[in-house]
């Protein structure tokens, strides 16, 4: 069984009373696709290494967000413009970042507008936010395990999630 999806999600689906084979299965996680993958795939259909090298940096290793960009921009004729990546914004906004921002809590919300707004910086957010480095370390570990953030620099979280910060400024109310 192949299965893809946010860590946050396979773990909920490995504990179900049901399905308790998943969570004695061997597993084997995935990180961010590679960007030298993604281009020379994007190359070989596009043919534009401009293009190529916007998209790539558009998708930032997100796989669901690769495929569905390389399907908007070759159905819109091999263009990049405003309605292509409208559109690109729409479909992660409908296939995957509603859910995902509607199960957060509140406080994992703020720390995610905290990230956009401070560049990531650790202290910026903690002090933003008036949060202790105690505090602070539950939501950051919380949001890393479930694959939203990266914290591998440190003093600094970045989003992994591509032109989540464009989702936030038109849907979040």
């Amino acid at each position: 069984l192949l299965m893809t999806g946010l860590p946050e999600n396979l773990f909920s689906l490995q504990n179900e009373k049901t399905l308790t084979f998943l969570y004695r299965a061997p597993k084997l996680f995935l990180n961010r696709l590679n960007d030298s993958a993604i281009f020379d795939s994007y190359l070989a259909v596009f043919k534009d290494i401009a293009l190529c090298r916007s998209m790539t940096r558009m998708v930032n290793g997100y796989a669901f967000a690769y495929q569905l960009l390389g399907m908007i921009v070759f159905d819109n004729r091999k263009v990049l413009d405003e309605k292509a990546i409208n559109s690109f914004d729409s479909s992660l906004a409908y296939g995957s970042y509603s859910k995902i921002w509607s199960e957060l809590c509140e406080t994992d919300k703020q720390i995610i507008r905290a990230i956009i707004k401070h560049d990531g910086k650790t202290s910026k957010i903690m002090e933003a936010l008036s949060l202790k480095k105690e505090q602070y370390s539950v939501y950051r570990k919380r949001l890393i395990d479930k694959g939203y953030v990266d914290g591998s620099n440190y003093g600094l979280l970045t989003i992994n999630l591509p032109r989540f910060d464009a989702f936030l400024e038109k849907y979040d109310f």
